[in-house]
């Protein structure tokens, strides 16, 4: 028989509290209100079987957005990819979740789909302006407009040709998006 342990609650929140920092850096979140819930599946009135979460009433009556990851019932991380959840705050908390008694008290039901998921804003590129004369910054981002892989002239699509004929960066390749973007120059001297 096996036995799963359960591990330390506050040992695995500050885990994933270090786990998501650099995503609430990016953010602009300095403290932001983060705890890891156990998702729950109960079954409902008319007998469909749902995905919850608990909230405490102290947690939602901060009127906060509440940052979150998923644990199992043992405090491991409930999705391989780590995705970080966000529940907004509601003012009407209050009638809009029902509570029900749980083994750590009174909580409030949240159902699963009232979480959005966090997707993380790209990281910013800091170039250092010693490193890049103008002649080196235009050579830099010819270079990366072209470094993709390209597909031969015969496999063009009507859809790029006309594209790329309006000037209308709406094609499935980046690079030529971002060129179809700048503003017609001559790269000739």
């Amino acid at each position: 028989m096996q036995t799963t342990l359960k591990k330390d609650r506050a040992e695995q929140q500050e885990l994933a509290r270090i786990y998501h920092a650099n995503t609430f850096r990016l953010l602009g979140l300095k403290d932001p209100f983060f705890d890891i819930k156990s998702i729950n599946t109960i079954t409902a009135d008319n007998n469909q079987r749902i995905r919850v979460i608990y909230f405490f009433e102290s947690q939602l009556k901060a009127q906060v957005d509440i940052y979150l990851e998923l644990t199992d019932f043992y405090y491991n991380f409930y999705e391989k990819k780590r995705i970080l959840y966000r529940f907004r705050a509601n003012p009407y908390y209050q009638e809009e979740y029902p509570v029900d008694e749980t083994g750590a008290g009174k909580q409030h039901r949240v159902p699963f789909e009232e979480l959005t998921e966090v997707v993380p804003p790209r990281e910013p590129v800091y170039v250092r302006p010693q490193e890049y004369t103008p002649e080196k910054l235009v050579e830099t981002k010819r270079e990366a407009l072209f470094d993709e892989q390209d597909d031969a002239l015969d496999k063009m699509t009507i859809r790029t040709f006309a594209c790329i004929v309006r000037g209308i960066p709406a094609t499935k390749y980046k690079w030529l998006n971002e060129l179809l973007s700048q503003p017609s120059t001559s790269y000739t001297k």
